[in-house]
């Protein structure tokens, strides 16, 4: 158990950390208020309504590129480079937006910025969870998803009522922050065991966990290394998600409840799935997540014309509804609890045999 200072440490980086989050909100939320703008009569840089949908809905298919090479890249360079990497995307695309003059550069810079959601997506939760106890593990995604939406809030509060431009240029200040905030902190402690070098690995943990006995010390590298072999020893295949009862289960609740609760699909990819079949599982959920998502968002303005706008927030109202239904019903509760407790309680849970 860290004391006071580390865990502090631990709250203070996750902050840092998240804070590339909020770099991504602001790119996700600025088509709700930027593409009215674009496709009115006085734009300043004039958007039909097919166009401001594929802006709108381009970057769910394009950072699956980065979803895959982040996956891999991860145990290679670490995840603190990673995450640094994913500000690089989100900076270079508010720069394009400051001077786009064509559709044509807006539709790059968009495929551009997407690039930084592989890091997001992948290598944010995972860095979280390992430097967090098991007791605060919860309020650190928390940190993670509420300055997302304080990016989604932010760009939503100034996009109307100042000029693209200018909205760019000061959502562009973010990544910097990040760059500059998150860079001074530790990096994840089982990256270095996995890379052989236990010396850094012990500074890292002891400036997370506070100073340890030397019984504690042995007893958390010990149970480092033993989920390392894990991952290691069990290499899962997508037969084994699809064809072993637990592995589909637990894949098919993920696949969390996101259709009404997607911003939680990331934290249940981390928490439920066994450590043989995470990395094949989080790309398949991760993958009819983006492939859901560039479809829900091109097809909102078709709908929206069509039908009119009410059609499809009805929509999105039962989507919601039956998620909650749904997550109380068959969603344990992963609370306090450590990975192998919660893998051990979806083997025996039963409440959902599919």
């Amino acid at each position: 158990m860290a004391n006071g200072r580390s865990r502090l440490l631990q709250h203070l980086t996750a902050a840092a950390a998240s804070l590339i989050n909020m770099c991504y909100g602001t790119f996700m939320g600025w088509p709700g208020t930027t593409l009215p703008i674009l496709e009115a009569e006085d734009s300043p840089l004039p958007l039909t309504a097919d166009e401001g949908s594929w802006l709108a809905s381009i970057n769910s298919l394009t950072m699956l590129v980065a979803i895959f090479a982040t996956g891999y890249a991860v145990d290679v360079v670490g995840r603190k480079k990673v995450l640094l990497f994913g500000a690089v995307p989100l900076f270079i695309w508010w720069v394009m937006v400051a001077f786009a003059n064509s559709y044509g550069m807006l539709l790059a810079a968009r495929a551009i910025g997407s690039l930084g959601g592989g890091p997001i997506i992948t290598a944010l939760p995972v860095f979280l969870c390992e430097i967090a106890d098991t007791d605060v593990r919860g309020t650190l995604i928390v940190i993670h998803y509420f300055l997302m939406q304080c990016g989604y809030l932010l760009v939503y509060s100034i996009g109307p009522y100042l000029s693209v431009t200018t909205v760019a240029l000061i959502c562009a200040s973010i990544p910097i922050i990040f760059f500059l905030t998150f860079i001074w902190m530790p990096e994840s402690p089982y990256y270095f065991l996995k890379q052989r070098r236990e010396a850094e690995a012990v500074k890292c943990l002891e400036r997370f966990k506070g100073q340890l006995s030397r019984e504690e010390l042995k007893f958390e590298l010990e149970s480092m290394y033993q989920a390392i072999r894990e991952k290691q020893q069990s290499k899962g295949k997508l037969k084994d998600v699809i064809l072993v009862p637990v592995h589909r289960r637990t894949l098919l609740l993920a696949i969390l409840a996101s259709i009404g609760l997607a911003l939680v699909l990331s934290l249940v990819m981390g928490e439920l799935f066994h450590v043989s079949v995470k990395g094949v599982a989080s790309a398949v959920g991760i993958t009819v997540m983006a492939l859901y998502g560039f479809f829900l968002q091109k097809m909102f303005q078709v709908v929206s014309d069509g039908l009119g706008a009410y059609y499809s927030f009805w929509g999105f109202t039962v989507m919601c509804v039956g998620a909650v239904v749904y997550v109380y019903a068959l969603m344990p509760e992963t609370r306090n609890k450590t990975f192998a407790q919660i893998n051990e309680e979806m083997i025996h849970n039963e409440v959902c045999p599919v």
